[in-house]
């Protein structure tokens, strides 16, 4: 496969900054996290700067995401996605409602090959939505080195 895209993460006291270039180094999206009152607010914008939208992300003790609320460029609600974890801490579902409240779609994960440690090589998404259900989405499969996960 071709590398579609590259980011490049910078940190700071204030917070971090994720740039994203295409394949002739273009800028895509450039996107500021920053922690404001306990809650993650992660603005993004398009590579000429404009705002494309922005989520409040709120975790749990542990640091997992639990709940993101997108809103648009002028600040309308668009979607919250909700999360569920394991008691090891891998995602479960991740489940989108609309604003009223009802479900789009939900993403549930299974895991599976696992290495000495206990974390997971593969891991296999599917997608629940309207009169679909558990369709396959994606499959990870990752190896975690002595830096990290890969």
């Amino acid at each position: 496969g071709m590398l579609l895209e590259a980011t490049t993460f910078s940190y700071s006291p204030a917070g971090v900054q994720k740039l994203t270039h295409g394949q002739d180094d273009q800028l895509l999206r450039r996107t500021e996290v920053k922690l404001v009152g306990g809650r993650t607010i992660e603005t993004v914008y398009a590579g000429g700067g404009a705002l494309l939208f922005s989520s409040v992300i709120q975790t749990d003790l542990a640091g997992r995401t639990i709940e993101a609320e997108r809103r648009d460029a002028r600040g309308v609600f668009v979607y919250r996605i909700r999360y569920l974890y394991d008691a090891k801490g891998n995602l479960l579902e991740a489940a989108c409602l609309n604003p009223d409240g009802s479900t789009a779609f939900v993403s549930s994960f299974t895991y599976s090959d696992f290495n000495l440690r206990g974390a997971w090589r593969t891991r296999r998404e599917s997608c629940s939505f309207a009169d679909v259900k558990n369709r396959p989405r994606e499959i990870i499969r990752r190896s975690i080195r002595a830096g990290g996960a890969r």
